[in-house]
């Protein structure tokens, strides 16, 4: 009997693992079921661009991104049932699977009632909306990091006559060195954004956080969540809510069922590194197909090693900063800015679109920086 595996969500993982599951030539040896609510891939790592109106649009339909053998599901999965092998949808239908893939993804982390978010499409229009309709006051973003930093710069680029204040907890862009930092203020110096760090906003208190802000716009961009979908369904997790996985991408008891992207954590220290964002779920989703091969072939399993080249941070239309990495994500003493900074951040957003519809036409050839020092090593304590 032909195996069954299913893919929870359509985002960068997800997409990747469904394609790379699929024959490069020939009828596949297991069906694929991919699983999403809605019949479109969604760009998040341009929404910033969407939401401040520079880029008309980030949506690209399923069937351009995906092998022809792939079979989708518009709906929303609504449990897992891992003893009896069963996910039931929100339209009431039941699948059975023999492998499941859970790469169910990212969504807007907590926030006050009135302030925007640009984490999903639905939040962008309305920012995008919001800010064409903005003619008073200021707008107040609050989060410092990738995202804040991006829709800031673009904001400040599409809508120069708005008065723009960032806020954040702690320093600005905390994953980059010293040097590239200082670059990135001084470009938000340029494009008149005020600039408040070590400023923490309350989220809960409303009368203190008017106080501190008064009037405007809010776009709160620090942090997402994870959905709660593993939990709910008796699977492990961390205190995210997120799906607990072995460095294998396979989650501890249920040897069928495997995790990728952005809704996973793996159990292993060797795996701090690791950072939401299509950077990793490219990687992750490919490594987990692999292994939900060679797991469907009775072959050892390989633990995923995958590291990062590069940090990009779009800084407005043709301007971005680039930070050079370590394998494990720290910075390097090397950056690089401006208009080629820009260009540079361009070509990466492009190669990712292009990588899934690469996959697509020919499963198996995506391949990523794997480093032999991430991870488990030869000399780790085994698990009790």
């Amino acid at each position: 009997m032909t195996p069954q595996t299913i893919v929870i969500g359509a985002g960068y993982a997800g997409i990747m693992a469904a394609n790379r599951l699929c024959p490069a030539e020939g009828p596949s040896r297991h069906r694929v079921t991919l699983i999403n609510p809605k019949d479109h891939f969604i760009e998040r790592i341009r929404l910033h661009s969407y939401a401040a109106s520079t880029l008309k649009s980030v949506s690209h339909p399923l069937a351009t991104l995906l092998h022809p053998q792939v079979d989708v599901r518009v709906d929303a999965v609504e449990s897992i049932e891992p003893e009896a092998r069963r996910v039931t949808l929100a339209g009431g239908e039941s699948l059975s699977y023999d492998v499941l893939i859970y790469a169910a993804g990212s969504a807007e982390g907590a926030a006050p009632p009135e302030a925007l978010q640009i984490s999903t499409l639905a939040g962008a229009e309305e920012t995008r909306r919001r800010l064409k309709e903005h003619t008073s006051g200021p707008v107040h973003i609050v989060g410092g990091g990738h995202t804040g930093l991006e829709l800031v710069g673009e904001i400040a680029s599409e809508h120069p006559q708005i008065e723009i204040h960032l806020h954040c907890a702690g320093a600005i862009a905390p994953s980059v060195s010293e040097r590239a930092r200082a670059a990135i203020l001084r470009r938000l110096k340029r494009l008149k954004v005020i600039v408040h760090t070590h400023q923490p906003v309350p989220m809960r208190d409303h009368d203190a956080r008017r106080a501190l802000l008064g009037d405007g716009l809010l776009i709160w961009c620090a942090g997402f969540s994870t959905p709660s979908l593993a939990m709910t369904s008796g699977l492990p997790h961390d205190t995210r809510r997120r799906l607990q996985v072995t460095p294998e991408l396979q989650v501890p008891g249920f040897p069928n069922i495997f995790g990728a992207g952005d809704a996973i954590a793996i159990d292993h220290p060797g795996y701090a590194y690791l950072r939401m964002g299509c950077a990793s779920a490219l990687p992750l989703g490919a490594h987990v197909a692999d292994n939900v091969q060679r797991y469907l072939e009775q072959r050892p399993l390989e633990p995923y090693r995958g590291g990062y080249i590069v940090q990009n941070i779009a800084l407005g239309p043709k301007n971005a900063l680039v930070q050079f990495v370590h394998p494990d994500d720290r910075p390097r003493s090397i950056h690089m800015g401006g208009l080629a900074g820009g260009i540079f951040k361009e070509s990466i957003c492009r190669m990712t679109l292009r990588s899934l519809s690469n996959e697509a036409r020919h499963p198996g050839t995506f391949s990523w920086s794997q480093h032999a020092e991430l991870g488990p090593q030869a000399d780790d304590e085994p698990a009790a």
